[in-house]
């Protein structure tokens, strides 16, 4: 080894130097390189780059640059901003159906609330009329109010917008209450048709009526002669309640009354021994409005008479109005009393002044006995919801050797 070149013993050196690094698998950016030939040049020298690293930049200080700067605080909302409501005015709606108000805002921060205003549109509308709905922001962004079912109906519909800010000020952003939007309403809500039926009743949802009446026959043939005159008869008084729900189920009528009847008599003295005829009985009665010019009802009757128990149904036809002119056909029947078939045309024509006229077949009050009655009816209305009514008409049984008559008296309210 002695006698080798010493540039080629430097040669090897740096060649053994370089394996074993490699071998030994040191990694980084001193390792990456051989030793350079030289030992006594740095690698600065034999690289070009510089032997420190390069400058990093130094800490954070505490205080930041200027370009990374973060304010301690956000900055506030500009107070100056005043909110603005951009709606699209609703020409129509359907009757009986919520409305629904769509609104966006600019400024909404400024805002402590938002309401819309809306009435009844009328010719010479109340000021105290006026409801409020709040419109609130919706998951979409938008701002949207609500104005119930019972305010979209058939009078029409006005509204306007107005908001509150957090600084108490008060501000219009769509119409006003001397000019509001008007909204054509479609249709009829039920809301309408309440409204309607109750004008046919001027407001009276309920009655009350008393009526008593007398049926007087006349004499009858009787062995070898006749029975006195009026002997044979009939009275009956009734008190009804009626309320009516003015739906498909026009009204529900309850009441009780009292029948009593009397034998034909001969100079006085009853030409049969059993016990007069008569009937206590209470019923329930049920009209359901199929059309406004026809209705139909049904009545079921429970009673008692000198028989014992004894039951009844009745049943209506109308065609025309049920509260105004209409024609009528009632059905009867009570068990051990018989039965009894009316026909009856009534009208409003003249006012404060309902008439009937109509006729009766009946066998009331023994079921033995066949009549005919024909029967008119008057009412006059004293005071408004008050009404007095009068019954006049003549009667006849089929064996009747001459006339009888009916008349009766009753009280009705409206309320």
């Amino acid at each position: 080894m002695n006698h080798i070149d010493p540039i080629v013993k430097r040669a090897l050196l740096s060649t053994l130097a370089g394996a074993v690094i490699g071998l030994g698998g040191v990694s980084g950016p001193g390792a990456a390189r051989a030793a350079p030939p030289e030992a006594s040049q740095t690698p600065a020298e034999s690289s070009g780059v510089p032997s420190e690293p390069s400058e990093m930049p130094s800490e954070p200080s505490g205080v930041p640059s200027e370009s990374s700067e973060m304010p301690s605080e956000m900055p506030s909302a500009d107070p100056t901003v005043v909110p603005t409501v951009l709606h699209t005015p609703i020409s129509s709606a359907p009757a009986g159906r919520p409305l629904t108000l769509k609104a966006r805002v600019v400024g909404d921060w400024q805002l402590a609330k938002l309401t819309v205003h809306y009435r009844a549109e009328r010719e010479t509308p109340a000021a105290d009329e006026w409801r409020a709905a709040a419109i609130e922001r919706s998951r979409d962004g938008d701002w949207q109010g609500r104005i119930p079912a019972d305010a979209v109906d058939a009078v029409g519909l006005a509204y306007y917008i107005e908001s509150e800010a957090v600084d108490g000020t008060v501000r219009r952003h769509f119409a006003g209450p001397e000019a509001p939007h008007p909204v054509r309403v479609r249709g009829r809500s039920p809301a309408d048709v309440q409204r309607d039926q109750l004008a046919r009743y001027a407001g009276a949802r309920s009655r009350v009526r008393i009526d008593g009446w007398l049926v007087a026959y006349g004499a009858q043939p009787a062995g070898e002669g006749r029975t006195d005159r009026f002997s044979d008869r009939l009275w009956q008084a009734e008190a009804e309640y009626t309320f009516r729900p003015l739906t498909w189920l026009h009204d529900m009528r309850f009441g009780f009354g009292l029948m009593r009847g009397e034998w034909p008599a001969m100079d006085d003295a009853a030409v049969r021994d059993d016990d007069t005829p008569g009937l206590n009985y209470g019923y329930g009665e049920v009209n359901i409005e199929l059309h406004r010019w026809f209705s139909v009802g049904g009545r079921l009757i429970l009673g008692a008479s000198g028989l014992g128990f004894t039951a009844g149904i009745g049943g209506v036809a109308r065609i025309g109005d049920i509260s105004g002119t209409h024609f009528e056909a009632r059905l009867s029947t009570i068990g051990d009393i018989g039965s009894s078939t009316e026909l009856r045309f009534r009208w409003d024509t003249v006012p404060r002044l309902p008439m009937a006229l109509g006729i009766e077949f009946t066998d009331w009050p023994a079921g033995d006995a066949d009549a005919a009655n024909l029967v008119y009816d008057v009412g006059f209305e004293v005071v408004e919801g008050w009404t007095v009514n009068a019954r006049v008409g003549s009667t006849g049984r089929s064996n009747s050797l001459d006339g009888g008559f009916q008349a009766g008296l009753g009280l009705m309210a409206d309320f």
